[in-house]
């Protein structure tokens, strides 16, 4: 009997996409043997005020990041592309629990900082309902149940972690399943983010030759000259 199909998916706004989303998608793929991984830029983030640059942007930014893993395994989806209204992760995964049935195993990808917030967002103690958590721990926030406050919180990480052991039966065995457990994973990728990235673009816009280490090394030579073609983040005045 084939086994079910394994799938990763990693949400954001890609604004712009750089390498250490893309190691966080080859980390995942490894560590759970996973058929493929999509790429969901997000239209319309609930937490966030808006985009500095458009969907359509984003989205030929993401597909051109992939261009540099040179992998079929590793693809772009444009399920949360419609403008008008909020993407809620509960739905996202709710419409792929739907679409790949009840054996797939599926597993959505986020950061620390999202795990320790998961309790704001809209149903968010409801997302193993549908999928795995594989939560890729970052500098600057350490993990300790015993200092989470939030009761609630605190009780669903209880009921729902796995030790990350990949040695370990426990670990493969829960692996396995189609949902419904929270995996963290050491990462030791800088903690960059899309905010210094933009203020370095920015600044080269204006300067003759600025330094920006940020930019030539977490940016994809082909997402840099899609930036620089279509003047993505100058600065407005």
């Amino acid at each position: 009997m084939d086994r079910p199909k394994a799938l990763g998916f990693l949400g954001g706004a890609f604004d712009p996409i750089h390498k250490g989303h893309l190691h966080m998608a080859q980390v995942v793929r490894r560590y759970f043997n996973l058929d493929k991984i999509y790429l969901i830029p997000n239209a319309c983030p609930p937490h966030k005020q808006g985009s500095f640059s458009s969907y359509q942007d984003r989205l030929q930014m993401s597909k051109l990041a992939l261009q540099s893993l040179n992998c079929r395994q590793y693809q772009v989806s444009t399920l949360e592309e419609e403008s008008t209204q909020r993407h809620y992760t509960y739905d996202t995964l709710s419409k792929l629990r739907a679409h790949y049935g009840a054996d797939a195993r599926l597993f959505f990808i986020l950061g620390m900082d999202s795990l320790l917030q998961l309790h704001t967002w809209h149903r968010g103690l409801e997302l193993t309902d549908f999928a795995h958590l594989v939560v890729l721990t970052r500098p600057g926030y350490r993990f300790d149940l015993q200092q989470i406050n939030d009761l609630v919180l605190k009780a669903y990480l209880s009921a729902h972690l796995v030790p990350f052991d990949p040695h370990q039966q426990n670990f493969k065995q829960a692996t396995m399943l189609p949902l419904g457990k929270i995996f963290l994973v050491p990462s030791r990728e800088d903690d960059v983010s899309s905010t210094q990235l933009r203020a370095q673009l920015a600044a080269l816009s204006v300067q003759a030759s600025p330094t920006a280490p940020l930019v030539h090394n977490m940016l994809s030579e082909p997402v840099l000259n899609y930036i620089r073609t279509h003047q993505l983040y100058r600065p407005k005045n």
